[in-house]
């Protein structure tokens, strides 16, 4: 995940919880998950006790103890999973390559659609930095990428247990057609943006602390300040060399 920029050691990463979760039963399988998905959330989402104490002046105790708790949320929808694909190796259910990354990507609709929602840290989020590839998006959001990223890794544990090269293929060929598919897209929007006539915008930014935002009685303060912004951005727009903006954001 950013700032790391990763992408392509995620196709290996996954390799390692997904082989175990072929050798142990249920209950193992399901703590293996949840060890895993809170150990990697508490350090993806360490910027969230710097959220805490600085924006919002949670107390040091107050915000460790809401940081553990969105960790170990986290590592219960792995465990969950954890717990079905290891279930569903004992009984030797044809076809890993296909229910393995959906049940992957089931687990991650339930967590951004369970509860209060956590959409973080999905498998597919790792792969921004590959644009012809999350392209997808487009037809399948984030889950289509997640399915392919966890397929490939899943690819890569049948290979090792002399499944022979056909998942990789087919893995491979999965990949092509989602990159073939992303570089007409891209290749679509450019096209576009070399034709459309170009849009000129201001930009304001107040600089109001975050805590300050959530104050009720620094509310219309605040307001006031962005529209003396606003007028200040239109009164100097359009000065040599600056056209007039289009847009005011």
């Amino acid at each position: 995940f950013p700032p790391h920029d990763l992408c392509l050691l995620v196709w290996l990463a996954l390799l390692p919880v997904l082989w175990a979760w072929r050798q142990v039963g249920l209950v193992h399988g399901a703590l293996l998950g949840s060890l895993a998905g809170a150990a990697g959330a508490s350090v993806s989402v360490r910027w969230l006790l710097v959220s805490l104490t600085h924006a919002y002046g949670f107390p040091w105790p107050l915000a460790l103890a809401f940081f553990a708790g969105i960790a170990l949320y986290i590592g219960l929808f792995y465990g969950a999973l954890g717990a079905v694909v290891s279930w569903l190796h004992r009984r030797q259910t044809p076809w890993p390559l296909l229910w393995v990354p959906a049940a992957w990507v089931a687990g991650e609709l339930a967590r951004a659609r369970l509860g209060p929602g956590v959409p973080w840290l999905f498998a597919g989020h790792t792969q921004g930095e590959l644009l012809p590839l999350v392209q997808l998006a487009e037809l399948t959001g984030v889950f289509g990428i997640s399915f392919l990223v966890v397929a490939g890794n899943q690819a890569l544990v049948q290979v090792r247990r002399g499944g022979g090269l056909a998942p990789v293929l087919g893995v491979a060929l999965a990949v092509g057609g989602a990159l073939l598919y992303g570089g007409q897209r891209l290749a679509a929007v450019t096209a576009a943006e070399g034709r459309a006539a170009p849009l000129h915008v201001a930009v304001v930014q107040p600089n109001i602390p975050q805590r300050e935002k959530w104050d009720r009685d620094r509310f219309v303060p605040a307001m006031r300040r962005l529209y003396a912004l606003t007028q200040e951005a239109l009164r100097h727009a359009g000065e040599p060399p600056a056209p007039p903006p289009d847009l005011v954001v």
